[in-house]
């Protein structure tokens, strides 16, 4: 408690918080870099200025659909929407991969993982300080943003497990 500057009562919520950031972000670093080596690899690294364009303007749309019903709609609804929409969009270009469409699956998949993560780290920061008073998140935030640094570790450690699985579910 005293490292971390969490009083005893913050624990169990900290906790929470801080266990969905290291799930959807092990989840994120997982799909990210599958996304990347299945683009490269089928279409290649001449084609990623356009993603980048790509990436930028639907970004930009997104972040202003999330900005029109951010205070209509409770936090915890909008973070579950950007996580259905991440699993909806993995799900289709697992579709249109499998029916042979790997030009419009892939660069799909590689959008729609840096679309949800950029839109889900906008929700999330909101849906956590939503459990705080300003000083109370002025201290709890930055634990909770290790997160990040903790999933990527995990998710760098299991990446051998995961391209092991999704190989063998590609053949």
């Amino acid at each position: 408690s005293r490292l971390f500057n969490v009083r005893p009562n913050e624990w169990a919520r900290l906790l929470f918080l801080y266990g969905m950031g290291v799930v959807f972000l092990i989840g994120l670093t997982w799909g990210e870099t599958i996304a990347d080596a299945l683009f490269l690899s089928r279409l290649g690294v001449e084609n990623l200025p356009v993603l980048f364009v790509l990436e930028a303007v639907i970004t930009i749309i997104a972040l202003a659909v999330f900005s029109a019903f951010a205070d209509r709609i409770r936090d915890d609804v909008i973070l579950i929407a950007i996580l259905l929409l991440g699993a909806l969009s993995v799900l289709l270009s697992r579709v249109l991969a499998g029916i042979g469409q790997e030009s419009l699956a892939f660069p799909m998949l590689y959008l729609a993982s840096r679309v949800i993560r950029d839109v889900f780290n906008v929700q999330f920061w909101t849906y956590v300080n939503g459990f705080y008073d300003t000083r109370a998140a002025k201290r709890i935030i930055p634990v909770i943003a290790t997160a990040a640094r903790v999933a990527g570790a995990i998710a760098g450690l299991t990446m051998p497990i995961v391209t092991t699985l999704f190989s063998q579910a590609i053949d």
